[in-house]
């Protein structure tokens, strides 16, 4: 029995919705956040196409749990479509292309496409051709090529099993190493480097978040500068940057042209310039606003904010430390990812989340 069709439109149709959103998200990230004055439409379609593809791999993740579910019914058993072990592995199988798929032009944008396009752009030059711009791109990009080599190459070694005790012949053991490489389709290599970009992502998201815990609390109660202050401020840079440019002009009147450290530090202080510019238009816009002044009664409220988040951060780091803790001393080892299925030391996060579910439905 196949699949019917309803499940079909109760998953693929919001899930093409949701791909609907994530592009307009994507193309208005990325045009909000591009520099207007320098900016190519090539590079501008290649990054929106890349935050598509990657926020549609996450939204996979619902979709799956979704179909995977919908197979059973309330009492766990399977429902008549579902109940055939072979559409059962078909219809998964199809998930895990999918995901393998998406994966697969994820790597391809990060090691090929992204670096391709950022080499292209940083090559524009105005005695620059298209044909050199490419050669000159696909020259720099090649390093990203052989890291991507090597990193898929250990990645189809490092996870295989080892050859049976019975295996001792240099031939049969590399004959079993073909052999596994061929059963895996390479979905070892594949999983590697999605794990390894994982890790990397990982480590930038803590670092992230750790800053923006520390520092968020405390902007809010040290507060801003007036806009008097941050004007006085911006014009002083401004003048620094303007007698720098000039300076860096005047060193060539009458020559030809700039040498390339030159002209690339010279191109350097024009987009510093024009950061400031553009605060200083914000500033204007913001002194020119009547509501400014209310500001000033919303102060002790950004204080008392601050005073949370940095209570909030403190309870965050406190759990951790206790969870690490005892994962160390009562967990079963670094052989079953140091689960720790009876917590010794009280957790100060759960208490909050188990008295918050008397107030607000949270689980």
């Amino acid at each position: 029995m196949g699949i019917p069709h309803l499940v079909l439109i109760h998953g693929w149709i919001p899930f093409a919705v949701v791909i609907f959103i994530i592009f307009v998200f994507s193309w208005i990230y990325v045009r909000y956040y591009q520099d207007h004055l320098e900016s190519e439409m090539s590079t501008t379609i290649t990054a929106i196409i890349a935050l598509t593809i990657t926020l549609i791999t996450s939204a996979m993740v619902p979709l799956d749990i979704f179909l995977v579910s919908y197979m059973k019914t309330s009492d766990g058993t399977f429902k008549s479509w579902a109940a055939n072990l072979t559409d059962r592995s078909s219809f998964e199988d199809n998930i895990s292309y999918t995901y393998y798929g998406l994966y697969a032009v994820v790597i391809l944008f990060l090691f090929l496409i992204l670096p391709f396009m950022y080499f292209y752009f940083e090559e524009q030059d105005d005695e620059v051709t298209c044909k050199m711009r490419m050669c000159g791109a696909m020259k720099y990009t090649i390093v990203f090529i052989i890291a991507a080599s090597i990193i898929l190459l250990v990645g189809s070694f490092v996870p295989l099993k080892h050859p049976p005790s019975n295996v001792t012949q240099w031939d049969d053991k590399l004959n079993y190493l073909k052999n596994e490489i061929k059963t895996s389709h390479g979905e070892t290599a594949l999983t590697f480097t999605i794990g390894l970009l994982t890790f990397v992502g990982m480590i930038s998201i803590i670092s992230y978040t750790a800053y923006g815990m520390s520092v968020l609390p405390l902007e809010l109660i040290k507060g801003y500068r007036s806009i008097k202050d941050e004007r006085y401020s911006l014009n002083a840079k401004r003048e620094t940057l303007q007698t720098q440019i000039g300076l860096l002009t005047d060193k060539y009147v009458g020559k030809r042209r700039m040498s390339t450290r030159d002209r690339s530090r010279l191109s350097k202080l024009e987009d510093e310039e024009r950061l400031l510019n553009r605060r200083h238009g914000r500033l204007n816009n913001a002194d020119m606003k009547c509501c400014k002044n209310c500001f000033v009664l919303f102060r002790p409220f950004q204080i008392a904010l601050g005073i949370f988040f940095i209570l909030l951060a403190l309870l965050i780091v406190i759990s951790l430390v206790i969870t690490v803790i005892d994962k160390a001393m009562h967990s079963l080892g670094y052989k079953y990812g140091y689960s720790l299925p009876d917590p010794r030391f009280v957790n100060p996060v759960n208490k909050v989340m188990l008295y918050a579910q008397e107030v607000i439905m949270l689980s």
